[in-house]
């Protein structure tokens, strides 16, 4: 072996792993330890291959992505699937199966985060001024976050949702969710925020064609939960909708920084 060939340290030892059962079969998953923020990340292997093909690359992943690595049913650490199958599509149920592993990394998530951080991180990312949300009711949102998950049916709640809202908005053409919103007769308020970090309000112009009889608002200096950060202009909104105009005056004179604001439509 000459110079240029012997390691320079040690190599990365294999990450752990565990069996996670997806139903009727179980596959062997490792996961890399990760930073708070990291987003998640799925690695799967090629023929003859296994989750420790990918141990070099997850440790250097591991600062942005929070890496899980599975073995395919009868490869590496994980047993056949029990209907001997391991054709393509088999293996492509299996790795769509894995997000069954989600109620496991929630509850990882919960052991590492205490209540108060989860709570302030909610905040941060559905608030476009954080400092609006009222310090009165922090304590409250930190005692119901200990209460929900207490609960046994609280992970299954929030997966079943989640996977829910996901094949919503991904559904296309005759089924697409824009479809029905064509559909609507009634008048309509669609309220978004310009800071929201989870729908794109550059949506609002396509809601303004799609929707039949609405009134699309877009409010400045506003995140996710306008309802919440914005209450007295949101209040003034459903009072035009109602045909109240400054029927819900107070409200909104009430707080201040907030003043009225032109709609799409």
């Amino acid at each position: 072996m000459t110079q240029e060939t012997i390691p320079a340290s040690e190599p990365v030892p294999h990450w752990p792993g565990r069996l996670v059962s997806l139903g009727d079969h179980q596959v062997f998953v490792r996961s890399a330890p990760a930073g708070d923020d990291a987003e998640a990340a799925l690695c799967v292997h090629g023929l003859e291959g296994s989750s420790r093909n990918w141990t070099d690359l997850m440790d250097l992943l591991r600062s942005r992505l929070a890496c899980d690595a599975l073995d395919l049913p009868g490869f590496g650490d994980s047993p056949p699937r029990p209907d001997g199958r391991y054709s393509i599509a088999a293996l492509a149920q299996t790795v769509i199966g894995l997000p069954r592993i989600g109620p496991r990394l929630i509850r990882q998530y919960q052991a590492a985060l205490p209540p108060e951080r989860r709570v302030a991180a909610v905040i941060a990312t559905c608030y476009s001024n954080p400092g609006l949300y009222p310090q009165a009711r922090f304590a409250a949102e930190v005692a119901e976050l200990n209460r929900r998950d207490s609960l046994e049916y609280a992970v299954a709640a929030l997966m079943g949702s989640a996977r829910a809202l996901s094949a919503e908005f991904l559904r296309k053409g005759r089924h697409s969710p824009w479809r029905d919103a064509a559909r609507v007769t009634a008048p309509t308020l669609v309220i978004y925020g310009q800071h929201d970090r989870l729908v794109d309000p550059r949506a609002a112009g396509r809601a303004a064609h799609m929707f039949k009889d609405a009134r699309i608002v877009v409010l400045p200096r506003t995140g996710h939960v306008a309802q919440m950060e914005r209450p007295g202009l949101v209040a003034a909104e459903i009072g035009i909708l109602l045909g109240i105009p400054g029927g819900f005056a107070r409200l909104t004179e009430e707080r201040a920084g907030e003043a009225s604001t032109p709609s799409v439509r």
